[in-house]
Order: structure tokens, then sequence, then C-alpha cells
């Protein structure tokens, strides 16, 4: 695991330190494998301001820049997809052969993922199917509704951390 960011954590674009750290163990031999920072009150109040603001402001993130951005989020995992894998497997406990195959998903995911911040856009639904719509239409455009808590499970932690991005 990379140590050098063990006591920071990313809000926002801004790393901020993080009060204190957890163990990371080897759930098999119980060796601690790293340290991960971990967020006090304070910085979870930070998290959660900083991402209603992006929220509320949908031209703050363009679609083409989301598109980008989880491009590059795929191919890096795909670079680093050994480290990934190993960590995981130490980690998580399962098989090599299961977290290299979890890794791939989450770049498969990430990919259909940029593809998708191109189709997000909204659609046109004729309201015809009742007799007081005919003639009458609707256009429904997406906009983020606020800040989200996800919690990922142990099994698929990459994979599913992904799915929930």
């Amino acid at each position: 695991m990379d140590h050098r960011t063990d006591h920071e954590l990313v809000i926002g674009s801004a790393r901020v330190p993080a009060p204190s750290r957890l163990a990371v163990m080897n759930k098999q031999t119980g060796e601690v494998l790293a340290h991960a920072p971990a967020a006090g009150g304070a910085e979870v109040d930070h998290a959660v301001a900083v991402a209603s603001d992006c929220a509320t402001r949908p031209d703050h993130w363009p679609a083409h820049e989301r598109k980008r951005t989880l491009h590059l989020a795929a191919q890096r995992l795909l670079e680093s997809s050994d480290h990934w894998a190993r960590t995981l497997a130490l980690e998580a406990g399962k098989p090599l052969r299961d977290a290299r195959a979890e890794v791939d998903r989450a770049a498969i995911t990430l990919e259909a993922s940029a593809e998708e911040c191109g189709r997000l856009g909204g659609e046109f639904q004729p309201l015809d199917g009742v007799a007081p719509g005919r003639g009458w239409a609707t256009l429904t455009r997406r906009a983020p509704v606020g800040a989200v808590l996800l919690i990922t499970p142990f099994n698929f932690p990459l994979n599913l951390a992904v799915h929930k991005v």
C-alpha cells in the first residue's frame, strides 16, 4: 500500500491532514499492512459542505470533464492493477485470481460510467398516454439533488465503491 498519503484526506481538491489513522490489517495473519487516514467530525462536516456545494452547481463539473476523469481513473487503475489486486488479496482476504477479476471489473465500470456522462442529459416524453395529455410533452433534465453517504461492504470493496461513484 502507498504510505505517502496515510496522514492526509482528500476533500474536494484539497489535501487535509487527518486527525487519526486506522490500521489496515491482513485478514489472515493480523499483520498491519498500512495505515489509512481517518476523518473526525470536523472533516466529515467539511466534506459534506464541499460535496453539497458541488451538487447544487451542476455546471461546476461539466459532463466532458467527468467523462475524461472517469476514463483517466480506469486507465490508472489498470496501470496499477497488480498493486490493487495484491492489496485486495491481503486486506480483503480473497484469492489473488478473484482480486484481479475485481480490479478488471472496476475498470470496466469506470469506462462504462464515463460513456454514460454524455447520455445522462434528460429525455423528451410525450404525455399522450392519457387523453388530457394529447398534444403535450415534457422534457426532463437530470440534476444532482445533494450529497449522499455511500457505504461499501467488505466483500468487493473496490468494485462496489466504483459502482457507487
